[in-house]
């Protein structure tokens, strides 16, 4: 490389990146972080991923996953998308971060945005009694979230419908889906 040949090597970074760099440069020459915030080693996961230290990604996911997980987090997670080698390092993070969702209550539920929403029913580990459980509940989370019909219609079509196994609905509820 041409900076081999330099003394001094100018390094340009963005705003993000000023606390994770020196985060990724400890890990480079230690192995370890200084920090357990999870905000700031996804951070780190982002320049780790521009300078191509695959290693340094790796060790993030093992360390986010073994922190302890909120519902903030875990929707974090579930949001946080920007390449290709980032998605598949925070793939356990993120079934992590599902299977976490898929154990809150109906309130804690009805509450979620809709990325929490669509984590947890497209998770293959959800067990419903009946597939008509899950129209009635997105649809009471769709009057909940959404109380303009156009906008709610929207979210239900785009969003909500195809998380949805209509094979395993019973004709009452399909029919109810198909009317609305």
């Amino acid at each position: 490389m041409q900076e081999s040949k330099l003394k001094e090597i100018t390094l340009r970074i963005v705003d993000y990146e000023d606390e994770a760099l020196p985060e990724l440069l400890h890990f480079i020459y230690s192995g370890m972080f200084k920090t357990s915030d999870p905000v700031l080693l996804l951070k780190v996961m982002r320049v780790a991923d521009k300078f191509e230290v695959v290693h340094c990604m790796s060790y993030c996911s093992q360390l986010l996953i073994s922190l302890p997980m909120t519902k903030e987090l875990a929707l974090l997670y579930l949001d946080y998308n920007h390449s290709v080698s980032i998605s598949n390092a925070l793939q356990p993070v993120k079934i992590a971060a599902q299977e976490f969702l898929a154990d809150k209550s109906e309130a804690e539920v009805l509450d979620m945005p809709l990325s929490g929403i669509r984590a947890i029913f497209s998770s293959n580990n959800l067990e419903v009694l009946e597939e008509d459980f899950v129209w009635d509940f997105l649809l009471k989370w769709a009057h909940a979230k959404y109380p303009e019909s156009a906008e709610r219609h929207r979210i239900l079509i785009k969003s909500l419908v195809p998380l949805i196994r209509l094979n395993q609905m019973s004709c009452g509820k399909l029919l109810s889906l198909l009317s609305c």
